[in-house]
């Protein structure tokens, strides 16, 4: 005889091989399916933004200050964030809707169909989906984000402050720092920039001005800290000096009240001036918090809640988490209306409605600010609940065009 091994009653029903149900391994699956696809969608995406971003915005600035290509390489990784509010409800969207017609094109949920689970495990994978892109974006949105705004800003400034520490003029940049304000109109590289003006405050009222042509970087200073050469120059000091109106009585009782009156002291030019700027005390980019989109959702919540520039950001960044909940309801409807004549349309058209909710969503905040926050939350949300039984109401509806299969060649 042969010693059969005893099988509890789980493995008779589900088999040796596996202790999990099948219908929850094809939902992990589905899951990590989605998850892959989303995360693929969202990098191109992305990839797209940031050839935008940094050819025209990051990489210009950069080379005017001479910066280096891993202050681009930064300034790149602390950028994306910014995009999710668009990439990660279209990925979503996309990945949900391309894993849900592949299942029903192989079949398979008409196994389950049969087995009596029918549209409503679709819905519920939907909101499991949608449940966790909503955490997620609240998380990016609240805390990545913010924080990726202010590095890159610091970041930024740093590179214009050593480029002006070595000389460096930016154009189109104002540089201001310490009594000096210089600004180049422009200019092809770091080394060279043109039509040039400096503005210096001696103190006391005494100002200087100086217009130049262009400027040349010192490659080797000879004084110990930094300077320009400024060519066809020319230098004109002046006085700048509140003055007491007669027809305004006394000024003393408001010093700040009495007119600006500007003397000229001296004027010269010059085919070549040394600009010196010995001892510059560069004052560090300001705390984290001064902007509000710089501010954790923390932030916000422990700060004033009346401040409608804090009702906005919370708002906007609430719509946004809503936007992403919704993106899967809509794909398993798109994919309940795919048919071969139409395959091109549904897809677009469910990514149609999450691009407006994306580019106009901050106009719908705006409109709801006056309700305030707890008001402004509540809308939403309830407007959210709302569409999502509309969207749920009409799959159920065309419930067969989820399961059943629909001759699409993927």
């Amino acid at each position: 005889m042969v010693d059969v091994p005893r099988q509890t009653g789980w493995q008779r029903v589900w088999g040796t091989v596996s202790f999990k149900p099948v219908a929850t391994r094809h939902e992990i699956g589905l899951l990590r399916d989605t998850g892959v696809l989303a995360l693929a969608f969202i990098a191109g995406i992305e990839a797209i933004y940031l050839t935008d971003l940094i050819i025209n915005r990051i990489l210009p600035r950069v080379l005017e200050n001479g910066a280096s290509l891993l202050n681009v390489l930064a300034l790149s990784v602390l950028a994306m964030p910014s995009s999710l509010y668009i990439s990660m409800p279209v990925a979503v969207l996309t990945a949900v809707y391309f894993v849900v017609l592949r299942r029903r094109e192989s079949r398979e949920f008409m196994v389950f169909a049969g087995m009596g689970k029918g549209v409503g495990r679709i819905l519920l994978f939907g909101g499991g989906v949608g449940t966790i892109a909503l955490l997620l974006s609240l998380f990016i949105s609240g805390f990545v984000e913010p924080l990726s705004r202010y590095q890159a800003g610091r970041t930024m400034f740093e590179v214009r402050l050593e480029a002006i520490k070595s000389g460096a003029l930016g154009a189109g940049t104002f540089y201001q720092h310490d009594g000096f304000t210089i600004f180049a109109g422009s200019g092809r590289t770091n080394t060279v920039a043109n039509n040039i003006f400096f503005i210096q405050d001696r103190g006391e009222g005494s100002h200087q001005l100086v217009t130049a042509s262009q400027s040349n970087r010192l490659t080797a200073p000879t004084m110990t800290g930094a300077g320009v050469v400024l060519r066809n120059a020319a230098a004109f000091d002046f006085d700048i000096r509140r003055q007491a109106d007669p027809a305004a009585g006394d000024a003393g009782d408001c010093p700040d009240c009495a007119p600006l009156s500007v003397a000229p002291v001296g004027a010269r030019a010059s085919n070549q001036i040394l600009i010196e700027l010995p001892n510059l005390k560069f004052d560090e980019r300001g705390p984290r918090g001064n902007r509000i989109d710089e501010r954790t959702s923390i932030e916000l919540l422990n700060g004033d809640l009346n401040d409608r520039a804090v009702i906005s950001e919370l708002g906007d960044r609430v719509f946004r988490a809503l936007l992403v909940f919704i993106a899967p309801f809509l794909a398993i409807l798109a994919v309940s209306q795919t048919r071969p004549a139409i395959f091109l349309i549904a897809l677009p058209a469910a990514a149609g409605v999450v691009l407006a909710g994306s580019f106009f969503g901050s106009r719908l905040v705006d409109e709801i600010l006056p309700l305030g926050l707890f008001g402004m939350t509540a809308s939403l949300i309830t407007g959210t609940l709302v569409l999502g039984a509309v969207v749920i109401a009409l799959v159920l509806r065309f419930e067969n065009g989820c399961i059943q299969h629909g001759g699409v060649q993927l």
